[in-house]
């Protein structure tokens, strides 16, 4: 029964995520001559970047 549950949180949790990275990528797109998009689009990227790094790292420990 609690592993049922745990299953459905963490689907709901990569398909908010999912979701939330698509409606944030419409919106980039909609303001796409905007300076602040262009940072947002910038960050996001860096920060998967940061996170692979980290990732890589534990394992290799």
């Amino acid at each position: 029964m609690n592993a049922w549950i745990v299953m459905l949180a963490v689907a709901a949790v990569l398909v908010g995520a999912f979701l939330g990275t698509r409606l944030r990528e419409r919106a980039d797109q909609a303001s796409e001559g905007s300076i602040v998009a262009s940072w947002r689009r910038r960050s996001r990227q860096l920060s998967w970047v940061v996170m692979r790094r980290l990732w890589s790292k534990r394992r290799r420990d």
